[in-house]
């Protein structure tokens, strides 16, 4: 059954098992921490998953800038994720 079939409900832990690209769990991981509410999430990776949009993380003390266009996703650990 492909990730996509799974409901909300199931479908950030569903990706994080089947994942084997570790950029992308690591992400997945950083959406559960800026965005705590798990059905937000869940709609959050599903629109990655279907709608070809991506996770970025943004650190500040690393320099450069934001992603342009991006939608905030919310604070993680030094910095911020957002959708692309």
């Amino acid at each position: 059954m492909p990730v996509t079939d799974l409901p909300n409900a199931a479908l950030v832990e569903g990706f994080l098992a089947s994942c084997t690209n570790s950029e992308d769990a690591s992400l997945v991981k950083l959406l559960t921490i800026a965005e705590q509410n798990s059905e937000s999430a869940a709609k959050i990776l599903r629109r990655c998953l279907t709608s070809g949009r991506s996770l970025v993380a943004y650190y500040p003390g690393l320099g450069g800038a934001a992603p342009a266009k991006a939608t905030l996703v919310g604070s993680i650990p030094d910095g911020a994720l957002y959708l692309v």
